[in-house]
């Protein structure tokens, strides 16, 4: 019996997601759940291994850059509350903005939108290092789901998607 790709999809997030919280939890305590979003956002809509690596990247790089802009950003104060609230609208309508432009760009501003929810001088530096390694083992989490768990090849895709027209 063949499996649908859909069917596999669901097979791979579950996968995918036991091994975020077999991992998270131990590793990263109350920052657990970084894992298992990543895992969860990394797997959702990525049929291949590629794609899985693709957003992951994408997802891991964004941190990255959201990371370091954070921490710039951490040693300026904004004067009241009303200005970090403009600030965060800003940044989030940049965000939703380049989305459409690279899905790193939308990581990286969400990550600057959490350090400037967490006030004046953003959190510690080893914390930002924290959430990148459960990013990054989110990410490894998803894209072994899908290429160990009923892995669902580029060219049977591509037949498949060729079949439909």
């Amino acid at each position: 019996m063949k499996l649908k790709i859909h069917t596999r999809m669901a097979l791979q997030m579950g996968a995918a997601l036991t091994a975020a919280f077999a991992i998270g939890i131990p590793l990263f305590h109350e920052h657990w759940p970084w894992v298992a979003l990543t895992a969860f956002i990394v797997c959702s809509g990525a049929v291949t291994r590629d794609d899985a690596v693709k957003k992951g990247a994408q997802r891991f790089l964004g941190a990255v850059c959201g990371t370091l802009i954070a921490a710039i950003v951490g040693h300026f104060s904004i004067p009241n509350d009303t200005a970090v609230a403009a600030a965060i609208f800003l940044v989030l309508f940049l965000g939703l903005w380049l989305r459409e432009v690279h899905y790193a760009y939308w990581t990286a501003c969400t990550t600057l939108i959490f350090a400037l929810l967490q006030g004046p001088g953003g959190a510690p530096i080893p914390l930002f290092a924290v959430r990148i390694a459960a990013i990054f083992l989110g990410a490894l989490c998803a894209v072994g789901a899908l290429e160990f768990v009923f892995p669902i090849s580029r060219e049977a895709l591509a037949r498949r998607r060729r079949s439909a027209r």
